[in-house]
């Protein structure tokens, strides 16, 4: 038996679907809508080590999603709200200013737990006051959430 890797459209209508049914398969409103946060400047995203959460992946869903919202019969009811957390225009290497991270914990916060965003927070905290006591520089590497996403001290 040959395995083949799915089109990018195809895994993007995968996706839509799971979002959003098409019509006629059952009836689904909601109220509030689902918000469905995205980052457009993930191609930007520095990574220790390869990214599985490739930036054409991402756009070709969030692309795939615009078209299934402006398809619909005009009814405005996707039940899903599209939100560009970050967008590539406001993306610079600077240092990150008390404004800048806490847009990022409002951000987290959108789509985790409060006590979920306070245990990286602390951990954070924690690493870099060890980094301080030891002489270290502040900023550095704490740890990793999952393969793919890795914490620094750069959080207060």
């Amino acid at each position: 038996m040959t395995m083949t890797k799915p089109s990018r459209r195809a895994t993007a209508l995968s996706f839509l679907f799971l979002v959003r049914p098409p019509t006629g398969v059952f009836s689904l409103s909601l109220s509030p809508p689902i918000p469905i946060l995205y980052d457009s400047s993930n191609n930007l995203h520095r990574s220790i080590q390869y990214h599985a959460e490739q930036p054409a992946r991402v756009s070709v869903c969030v692309d795939a999603l615009r078209e299934h919202a402006t398809s619909r019969d005009g009814d405005g009811d996707v039940g899903y709200r599209i939100r560009d957390v970050a967008p590539e225009s406001s993306s610079a290497d600077v240092e990150l200013s008390e404004d800048r991270l806490t847009l990022a914990r409002s951000t987290l916060a959108d789509a985790h737990s409060e006590e979920y965003v306070a245990g990286f927070q602390t951990r954070c905290l924690a690493s870099r006051e060890a980094r301080i006591a030891e002489g270290k520089n502040p900023l550095g590497f704490v740890g990793y959430v999952d393969s793919d996403t890795y914490l620094t001290t750069e959080c207060e």
